[in-house]
């Protein structure tokens, strides 16, 4: 079969990116890194575009699989990127895609002014920086090592957020009072299996000077039975880890009383694209 003519007028990459975790972290299997490491990204088709207003799609995480298989195409495994990279391959697709500026909408907490502005996405890119997992918390003769969580750990995790809040509003439709303060406490309990799971899930090992423990059932077991300092010491790291990987709040000012302010960014796949 001949060489399509239009080829030469098919997508060409908007942008290039650098992945925040750098070049190596991921296997060929899910990265195939360019030599210079500057990952090509292209414009989003058309078929991406239903993919992004697929709300059950985007709830499974399956349509941002696929756009970012089709956008990143160097990314052979998106399931497997972990959460210092994926949001920044989103804002890129973004970028790449629609514009480099993005229009929001925020109230001044000091005139409450409700009005639109443009955030730089280059900006929010290159604030991005890699997480070094490889230091260790030290707890008297334990050594913990965490580990990002990836894509899929990420949205099942927040698929089953999802089907507890379910639960949480549905209460007001229980009259019994005892069946509604039972739900309560499966709900709560609910809620911490699911904060100890993400926790344990987010720790690669915990060294003794006897052995090295990697079984998670092992460590949710230590979890369930340390002291509460010691918990409350593993856990608080493991949440500024996680904060580290957040996008900075953005630095406001009014435009009707000039008032000095920031905002957080919270990337919302299903409006992001919009």
């Amino acid at each position: 079969m001949s060489e399509n003519p239009l080829k030469h007028y098919f997508r060409t990459p908007a942008i290039y990116m650098t992945l925040p975790s750098g070049v190596g972290f991921y296997p060929p299997t899910v990265v195939e890194y360019p030599e210079n490491g500057q990952l090509p990204v292209f414009p989003m088709t058309n078929t991406d575009e239903i993919h992004v207003r697929n709300p059950d799609g985007l709830f499974s995480g399956q349509s941002m699989v696929e756009v970012i298989k089709s956008c990143v195409p160097a990314i052979k495994n998106p399931w497997a990127i972990c959460n210092i990279d994926i949001e920044a391959i989103v804002v890129a697709i973004r970028a790449a895609s629609m514009d480099t500026d993005m229009e929001i909408v925020s109230t001044c907490p000091a005139c409450k002014e409700e009005s639109k502005y443009g955030i730089n996405l280059t900006n929010i890119l290159a604030e991005k920086v890699n997480i070094d997992y490889s230091k260790t918390l030290d707890i008297g003769e334990l050594s913990v090592k965490f580990r990002p969580l990836t894509y899929k750990e990420m949205n099942e995790n927040a698929i089953k957020q999802f089907a507890i809040q379910r639960a949480f509003a549905s209460m007001d439709t229980i009259a019994d009072e005892a069946q509604k303060q039972k739900v309560v406490s499966e709900t709560i309990e609910k809620i911490n299996e699911l904060t100890n799971r993400i926790l344990v899930s987010s720790i690669e090992s915990i060294k003794t000077p006897e052995a090295t423990v990697t079984d998670s059932t092992f460590i949710d077991e230590f979890m369930a039975n340390c002291d509460s300092k010691t918990n409350k010491t593993i856990k608080d790291y493991s949440i500024a880890l996680k904060e580290k990987n957040d996008t900075k709040p953005l630095k406001m000012k009014c435009v009707s009383c000039s008032h000095d302010y920031t905002q957080s960014l919270i990337l919302n796949y299903a409006d992001f694209f919009a």
